[in-house]
């Protein structure tokens, strides 16, 4: 064994080992004798207590050990002449105070307190650690912990509290800590040695002589190995770790601490502002968070440590409403800023975790920063370091153990706290624009791959090239494209992308990149629309259209218009919808798109049909189709001429529909285009019905909602069964049709679609009338008028007009009922729907016949005679024969009730 291995030993410098075999040093001190035995005697694994005899007598000390041990042999030191070092074991109270503030916590409590409790055997828990992002408030549960701990009587022997500064410049060594626990078991500095193994086993031993459990609470711990050797050997002692890391190798029991419930946070909040006010009252004891104080906690993320930090600031200042620093924290840029109270700083935590970040890890947390929406997944992480997935896996699992990354509830995607966000992106403001620039082009061509390439399985493609090229960028072929193999994957993707998809888009529109925002919006347009996020679809599609018209980009401007267009009839805004799409028709027609003006006549003639315009939308879908034939456009011509059989079955046209609803299934049949299939076939089943064919309505709309089952597609699925519903009421099943509109209506209302609503409204109201709940009818379909009148849709209002007009003619009030009827023959007249006017002539024939005006009543059952004739409505055409021919109303409804047999 070399001088300078005994150094490194026994803790003992070389100059004085070479003395002492030189025989320069007489009567060396005992715990330099002590600590050359301790390593001689591991080095040549023998017996400690000969090893120090024998160098004692080489040496020439009069310090000679014997049988009672090390500590008990040091009491003779007085034998030499010098005072005696007593070791008084002694009860530890090192435990700091409660956070007074501290409230909530109780299941997080109860399982830090249950890992304490005594137990022995396989079932101890010897190290338990609360882990968790800074400012969590781990420190603060630990110490709550210990104190009911201590307070069970569970540690006789006391409690040993340590800061470890793991985050600080110079965290605290185990051989430091180790000095210090055994200075707190009452050692003297002298006799503690230097070689921080022989520290580990002396302070075990210590605690294995004490008669009581310790807890030893080591706070701020930032790796395994601070605190490993503080870990006893004997099971009655318990270590609780606090660390912004998971320290795997510790082998504790975890408890990863999350911030708090938006309720506890406010109880946080309030507590903390009582306890420096104790008569503030700007925050009730009734507050729910619903309020500014909500509003606070929300924007401290719900943070202990920015909580605290904002209660001080309320408290210096009592003139500060909760709005007003609600208003203070709410924009992102400045709000760590805002986080600081002088002593406290949010910003100055994170800094703590962010410095113990190796280069590599420090990097990706930066760059995370750069994706727009809340949660990022591990591909686009690699695209914006440009490092491959497996390394990037791997630096993302590290900051999730410094937590400074969560992973988000869906394998393989991550998240960061919206402060640790905040911080993030303070951070990457510091770089040249080139260094951040680079990763944001890479990350906005990886959303703009994967939205096309998912798009393929969720919008027909259609096989034009537009006369005006478009900005938007080409992809780096070099970069694989994402691959959905099934339309579930690629709508799996949509899903998990969207917000990350709307924030893209904004982003690119703020940094003056259009090509990529009308790009990422257009291609994203269809499954926004399908999956009914049409809100969002607003706002994604006017960013696109401002980006695009602050590039001078026509192409782009008008694309985007038109989507804009086709989700704001939707949402029920009609009358912006008709104005953008207007202004797409315009722009596509100067720059010669013959495509794009068919696309934006379908758009105009669908909202011309819900406002009651049926002229208009049929000139201008029959304009589209011959544009798609010009184009030899299929697809599109498919989508014309289902439009134009829609706008055919509202104005009577049942035969012409038939036809062209016909002739367009079979073309989205020959494409494989299986949403139109759909459409078509919902729309033949709405046509069947109101002819009175209800077996073949059936057959078709059964077919429609298993396509769009699996197509999952919500808005078509709703649509198909309010046609169902329909078909049941007319039929007779009542219950049947009860459920089934309960079904369309929830979903109408996951939607937020009012149109739909009011359509199931109407006929619920029906059902409710023709089941005798006429106060429910009436309640009901006032209802379905006032949306039908809000929004615009005055065919619809015509339907409902006649419903209600029934209703108050069956409950004894023909007179009323009359003049609702006429109502509704005006309106009806006005849009040219001919099954409505039919249906008014038919209730005012009825009013007629109440009052026992014979003639009168016959007048108008001829009038409708005639247009249920020309409309192909067998069954009404046989009704109302009846009705001429003086078949009494019972007979005429067993009749009915029996051609449905």
């Amino acid at each position: 064994m070399t001088q300078e291995e005994l150094e490194t030993a026994s803790g003992t410098a070389v100059r004085t080992i070479g003395r002492l075999e030189r025989g320069e040093l007489e009567n060396p001190q005992l715990s330099t004798v002590r600590h050359l035995a301790h390593a001689l005697a591991d080095a040549l694994n023998r017996d400690q207590h000969e090893v120090w005899a024998e160098l004692s007598a080489l040496l020439g000390s009069e310090a000679v050990p014997d049988s009672q041990g090390p500590w008990e042999t040091a009491l003779s030191a007085a034998s030499v002449g010098q005072p005696t070092p007593v070791l008084t074991p002694t009860v530890l109270r090192q435990l700091p105070p409660r956070v007074s503030s501290f409230t909530g916590r109780s299941a997080e409590l109860a399982r830090v307190v249950s890992a304490l409790a005594p137990s022995a055997g396989a079932g101890a828990v010897g190290v338990s650690a609360v882990v968790g992002l800074a400012g969590v408030g781990k420190t603060a549960l630990a110490v709550h912990a210990a104190h009911t701990a201590v307070e069970a009587g569970w540690f006789p022997g006391g409690v040993l509290f340590l800061d470890m500064h793991g985050y600080e410049e110079k965290p605290v060594a185990a051989a430091q800590a180790l000095d210090a626990l055994l200075r707190g078991l009452g050692m003297p500095g002298e006799m503690i040695p230097k070689d921080p193994q022989v520290r580990a086993g002396l302070y075990r031993s210590r605690l294995t002589e004490l008669g009581g459990a310790v807890l030893v609470l080591a706070d701020n711990v930032s790796e395994s190995d601070q605190v490993l050797p503080l870990v006893p050997g004997d099971v009655r002692h318990r270590v609780l770790v606090t660390s912004r890391h998971a320290l795997p190798r510790l082998g504790a029991r975890l408890l990863d601490l999350t911030v708090l419930p938006s309720q506890e946070a406010v109880e946080v909040l309030k507590a903390a502002l009582r306890i420096a006010a104790e008569d503030d009252e700007r925050i009730g004891d009734g507050s729910d968070g619903s309020d500014g104080a909500g509003m606070v906690a929300h924007y401290c993320g719900y943070l202990p440590l920015a909580l605290q930090i904002a209660a001080a600031q309320l408290a210096a200042d009592p003139d500060l409403t909760l709005t007003e620093l609600a208003d203070q924290l709410a924009d992102t840029t400045t709000r760590l800023t805002h986080l600081d109270d002088g002593e406290r700083a949010v910003r100055a935590a994170f800094n703590l975790s962010y410095q113990r970040l190796t280069e590599d890890q420090a990097r990706m947390f930066r760059l995370l920063a750069l994706n727009p929406g809340p949660d990022v997944a591990t591909a686009a992480a690699a695209v914006l370091a440009d490092t491959p997935e497996p390394l990037t896996g791997r630096l993302l699992a590290d900051l999730v153990r410094a937590h400074l990354l969560e992973r988000a509830s869906t394998r393989g995607r991550w998240r960061m706290h919206d402060l640790i966000a905040a911080y993030a992106r303070d951070l990457t403001t510091r770089e040249p624009e080139p260094e951040r620039m680079a990763p944001v082009h890479r990350l906005l061509d990886y959303y703009l791959r994967g939205a096309r390439s998912a798009n393929r399985h969720v919008e027909p493609a259609r096989d034009r090239t537009p006369p005006v090229a478009k900005q938007v960028p080409e992809v780096d072929a070099a970069d694989p494209e994402p691959c959905f193999p099934t339309r579930y994957d690629a709508l799996a993707w949509f899903a998990a992308e969207r917000q990350n998809l709307e924030g893209c888009t904004l982003l690119a529109a703020s940094t003056g990149q259009s090509g990529y925002a009308t790009g990422i919006a257009r291609a994203s347009a269809a499954f926004f629309r399908h999956a009914g996020y049409w809100r969002q679809a607003v706002d994604l599609h006017d960013t696109a259209a401002r980006a695009a018209t602050a590039a001078n980009d026509w192409p782009g401007q008008a694309d985007a218009l038109r989507d804009l267009g086709v989700v704001q009839r939707l949402t029920g805004e009609f009358v912006s919808a008709g104005i953008n799409l207007v202004q797409t028709l315009s722009l596509y027609r100067s720059l010669g798109d013959l495509g794009g003006q068919a696309d934006a006549l379908c758009g105009l003639g669908v909202i011309q049909h819900l406002t009651g315009e049926f002229a208009a939308a049929t000139a201008g879908l029959g304009e589209a189709l011959a544009l798609y034939h010009e184009l030899d456009d299929r697809g599109g011509q498919a989508d014309a001429l289902c439009e134009l059989g829609v706008v055919q079955h509202l104005t009577g046209e049942f035969a012409a529909a038939t036809a062209g609803l016909g002739e367009a299934l079979a073309l989205y049949r020959r494409l494989g285009d299986r949403g139109g299939q759909a459409n078509a076939l919902r729309e033949l089943g709405a046509v069947r019905w109101m002819t009175g064919e209800y077996s073949a309505a059936t057959s078709h709309l059964t077919e429609a909602l298993a396509l769009y089952q699996d197509l999952g597609l919500r808005l078509g699925r709703a649509n198909v069964l309010r046609e169902l519903g329909a078909v049941q009421v007319r039929t007779g099943e009542f219950a049947a049709a009860t459920a089934t509109l309960a079904e369309t209506m929830s979903l109408y209302q996951d939607l937020g679609l009012r149109l739909g609503r009011a359509n199931v409204l109407r006929e619920l109201g029906a059902v409710q009338m023709l089941t005798g709940e006429f106060a429910a009818a009436g309640i009901t379909l006032v209802e379905a008028l006032s949306l039908y009148r809000d929004i615009g849709d005055r065919g619809g209002e015509v339907w409902a007009l006649n419903y209600y007009a029934a209703l108050a003619t069956a409950t004894g009030a023909p007179r009323y009922g009359h003049e609702l009827f006429e109502e509704a023959l005006a309106l009806a007249r006005e849009v040219n729907s001919r099954w409505c006017e039919a249906n008014a002539l038919d209730g005012i024939a009825t009013t007629h016949e109440s009052e026992g005006d014979a003639a009168a009543a016959n007048e108008y059952f001829q009038q409708a005679l005639e247009l249920y004739r020309a409309m192909g409505c067998g069954r009404d055409v046989a009704r109302v024969e009846d009705a001429l021919a003086g078949v009494s109303r019972a007979e005429r409804g067993a009749r009915w009730v029996a051609r449905l047999e």
